[in-house]
């Protein structure tokens, strides 16, 4: 290319010693070197001018440079004249204007411009070196998704790094910004930007330039600390946004060049005595000398390294900056070969850009770590070549980027620990912006407890509201943006309905992220699917309940025992004297009938509360279900179908069988009475097992092989909110006479005292089933017992010890044993026994003892009795059987027991039966 860097009239004889210089200016790619006259007229284009505003220097030299180079908006107001006249009235004019290209781009490029004067001192021109700031080195750390990931890259940067909103208020600060103005973090956030500089006016600029640009590269400024200190400081800035693409702010990362700056002004110093002299009758010698000069200080000034160097890739010329980086004094730097100095090696290093520039005559650019000195570098190379086209070698200049590659690298690797924690915890891990409705991020597990893509939430992030259930959406809703827009954590309840339609129960708890300044930058939260505990919340709640309701029942019912024994013992006795008084005779029936109905309903209390006696046999379900057809189809009514589906080869069981029929009749009926108008009633039978998955959501079941009985219909079903109380005693959504609410609890208490487990399903209009799971057990199974045809009750002559605390009852207990020709002895306690055992000489045949005493039991008054009374049997009496004697519902093998109340006929029949054992 035929360059028109300078007039090569104005130059005079001496071009051999210009040549060198002028090749450098010319190749040089990094500045843009541009002289103008006094009119403006553009005198001087250099190569960088020509790679900068793509004008080739005929289309440019001789011609004024404002309508080529300047925006139309700086034309408009005068800007370029405005700068000139600076430029001679202070001696040199420098900031950072916007240029244009030669195809109508706009950027944005640092500029100095000095006057050019002739040996009198008189102006002639001006020299202008620019460089294009508009595609230096971004910002690479941006703000972390949470505000704690980023507090510690800001705070190992070496520059003053602040983040900044739309609106000029600083949000963040590190510790170098604070080193640098003076001032605190506290006093710095939520200020302006602009308070810190002097120049106010040209600090909006920059952020205005940076939210319309997307960033700005060494735009510099002037910082007045707070003890009146001036830094002269270049910013490198750009915007950042959240994942849906909304800006939040600026990051803006500060650096003190005040020794550059003043490096600068010596130059211009300089430059004031070097100005190129133009004119007719200037001299070669002292153009040579002035462009020298120029580009010596200019080189020096550089904060980069650059070296010049030749085509046998030996250095020519290096800036200061290279001995500083390379702690090599100058003369231990030129002559050498390029890979010696700044590589450390012994040949050439093949990825080094300045290969291919002197190969293809192009600029060339890339990334090159240096082990040696453990940095990174952003070089460039660009070729120099002469007069005639030919390459002379390159300007390569290096710019140390260690700090941005360190902290890219730190920053991607805390990314990658953070998405490898949230992404393999089952909890939904959520960021939200600062109003809550934006997603910053949200973990993959959002898709398995809500069924729904993070792709849907991204793009609508408020549709996590649109799962929960309509009974909950508006007071999560409402309660969820109270609390963000406040700042203050969040927590809620409630349950959501996937895609599926199955529903689960959410925990979510948020927080807000605060920077140091209190303000809300983010929230974040975690959602928890607590399906599975709250099922068992509910099933502990109801299990202790029932417990508690137990205890009750069997209390009640121990109590009612008592006066029903002496009831229906007395009711009895009457009647059997009456046999001819009908007057008296009916209404004394009456009481009988009643107290076997009331006897009826303890007996139900004790089932619900697990205190009855049960004679356990191992029994097969298929042969129980079998032997019942004809009476549950007698039972159900002939408008209800009865299917039995029973497993071949079902395991047996280990419970009472005339319970367990109890238990199947008391659901049938329940079925029954739920479809009116006919359905049908299914039972099934089948080997199930519980592993440790079903234990998990089902409380007090244990892993292991079971039988399950399961009792379905096609009724009406049961409503939720009915559900939790099914089992409760007299508990009944019957009218009052047509049920009593026995029917299931008796149901619930023989299951639970056979060792089994119930369970309910159910749906409005697509009717209910149980799910009954019985141990199951590998002993031979026997056919259900027989019915014994009962013999008239007879008495002896043997002499019994009657220990009852109960007044009444002993005393109706002490006459039927009378009345059957026995000898009494009657203790009110046990102490009382003791004491008659002991004074007693004659032999004790029996010991009919109550249970449950104050003092000492009826367990331990046998065991104490033992001694004395070694030939006596026993019989235990009591109310309920929640004591030691009784476990579980079973007698011990040596034990006789009587379940109050009792009539005189089967207290009579029993005491002789046990009278009549051989003792073990």
């Amino acid at each position: 290319m035929a360059s028109k860097l300078f007039d090569r009239s104005l130059l005079g004889d001496d071009q051999h010693a210009l040549e060198f210089v002028l090749g450098i200016l010319e190749s040089s790619t990094e500045y843009s070197v541009i002289g103008k006259d006094l009119k403006g007229n553009i005198v001087l284009w250099n190569e960088g001018a020509h790679r900068m505003y793509g004008y080739e220097p005929e289309e440019v030299v001789g011609k004024a440079n404002s309508q080529i180079l300047h925006t139309p908006e700086d034309i408009a107001t005068g800007k370029p004249q405005e700068i000139m006249d600076a430029a001679l009235h202070d001696g040199k004019w420098e900031g950072t204007i916007q240029r244009r290209r030669k195809n109508g781009e706009e950027f944005t490029a640092r500029v100095v411009i000095t006057p050019r004067r002739n040996a009198n001192g008189k102006p002639i021109g001006f020299l202008l070196i620019s460089k294009d700031i508009s595609d230096e080195i971004r910002l690479t750390e941006e703000l972390k998704a949470t505000q704690f990931c980023a507090r510690s890259l800001i705070e190992s940067n070496i520059d003053a790094l602040m983040t900044i909103d739309p609106l000029g208020i600083i949000t963040d600060v590190n510790q170098q910004m604070e080193l640098l103005t003076g001032y605190s973090r506290v006093d710095l956030i939520n200020t302006p930007f602009k308070n810190y500089f002097t120049d106010p006016g040209r600090a909006e600029d920059g952020i205005r330039l940076v939210l319309r640009e997307g960033k700005v590269t060494n735009y510099e400024l002037t910082a007045q600390a707070k003890d009146k200190r001036v830094t002269a400081v270049s910013y490198n800035a750009s915007t950042f946004k959240d994942a849906a693409g909304k800006l939040l702010g600026v990051i803006a990362a500060a650096r003190d060049i005040t020794e550059q700056k003043a490096l600068n002004e010596e130059i211009q110093t300089h430059s004031a005595r070097l100005q190129i002299k133009a004119g007719e009758r200037l001299k070669a010698q002292e153009v040579a000398q002035t462009a020298r000069e120029i580009w010596e200080l200019t080189f020096d000034s550089v904060p980069d390294p650059i070296v010049v160097i030749g085509d046998d890739c030996r250095i020519v010329q290096a800036n200061r900056a290279v001995s500083i980086v390379t702690g090599l004094e100058p003369g231990k730097i030129i002559g050498k070969h390029c890979y010696e100095v700044l590589h450390n090696m012994t040949e050439a290093r093949e990825d080094c850009p300045h290969q291919d520039a002197l190969r293809t005559g192009e600029p060339a650019r890339g990334d090159i770590y240096e082990p040696w000195l453990d940095k990174y570098f952003a070089t460039t190379a660009a070729p120099l070549k002469g007069s005639d086209g030919k390459i002379r070698g390159c300007v390569h200049v290096f710019r140390d980027i260690t700090e941005q590659k360190k902290a890219a690298e730190s920053l991607r690797e805390s990314e990658v620990r953070f998405r490898q924690l949230a992404e393999n915890i089952g909890e939904v891990f959520y960021i939200m912006g600062q109003d809550g409705k934006s997603v910053v991020y949200v973990s993959p597990a959002y898709e398995e407890v809500w069924g729904r893509t993070c792709e849907s939430l991204r793009a609508n992030p408020m549709s996590w509201l649109d799962a929960i259930h309509p009974s909950d959406r508006a007071r999560v809703e409402e309660n969820y943006i109270e609390k963000v827009h406040a700042g203050i954590p969040y927590q809620a309840e409630y349950q959501i309905i996937r895609p599926d339609k199955t529903t689960r129960w959410i925990l979510d708890r948020g927080f807000p992220a605060k920077d140091d300044g209190g303000k809300l930058v983010r929230f974040v939260g975690i959602a928890e699917d607590i399906t599975k505990r709250r099922n068992l919340e509910v099933q502990l709640i109801l299990s202790q309940k029932m417990e508690a309701v137990g205890r009750l029942a069997g209390g009640v019912a121990h109590d009612f025992n008592n006066l029903l024994t002496v009831i229906l013992g007395n009711g009895q006795i009457i009647l059997d004297k009456v046999e001819t008084d009908e007057a008296i005779r009916k209404p004394v029936s009456e009481i009988l009938q009643s107290g076997e109905r009331a006897a009826q309903l303890t007996r139900q209390l004790l089932a619900f509360s697990r205190k009855q006696v049960l004679e356990p046999r191992v029994i097969d379900l298929n042969y129980l279900v079998a032997e019942m057809d004809n009476l549950l189809r007698r039972l159900i009514g002939e408008n209800i179908e009865l299917v039995a589906v029973c497993e071949k080869n079902v395991g047996n069981i280990k419970a009472d069988p005339g319970q367990i029929e109890q238990v199947i009749m008391n659901l049938a009926v329940n079925s029954r009475d739920a479809m009116p108008h006919g359905g049908r009633l299914t039972l099934e039978t089948a080997n199930s097992y519980v592993d440790e998955s079903y234990v998990s959501t089902h409380m007090n079941m244990k892993p292991g092989p079971v039988v399950m009985l399961v009792v379905s219909d096609t009724g009406v079903g049961i409503p939720d909110q009915v559900k939790p109380h099914i089992f409760e005693p007299f508990f009944t959504t019957k009218e009052p006479t047509k049920g009593t609410g026995l029917g299931l609890a008796t149901v619930y208490g023989i299951v639970k005292q056979s060792g089994g487990e119930i369970f309910v399903y159910s749906e409005l209009g697509r009717g209910t089933t149980f799910k009954i799971y019985f141990p199951r057990v590998e002993a031979s199974s026997h056919g259900l017992p027989s019915t014994k045809v009962l013999e008239p009750a007879l008495g002896g002559n043997e002499t019994i010890l009657l220990v009852e605390d109960e007044p009444a009852v002993r005393n109706l207990t002490l006459q039927i044993l009378h009345s059957k020709g026995y000898r009494v002895l009657e203790a009110e306690n046990g102490e009382k026994a003791l004491a008659l055992a002991k004074s007693h000489k004659e032999p004790v045949d029996l010991v009919l003892t109550d249970m449950v005493m104050p003092g000492i039991s009826g367990r331990e008054l046998a065991e104490r009795l033992v001694p004395l009374l070694p030939k006596a049997k026993f019989l235990y009496m009591s109310g309920y059987t929640g004591d030691a004697i009784v476990r579980q519902g079973e007698l011990g093998v040596s034990a006789d027991f009587i379940q109050k109340p009792f009539s005189p006929d089967s207290l009579a029949r029993k005491v002789r039966d046990v009278l009549g054992k051989q003792k073990s």
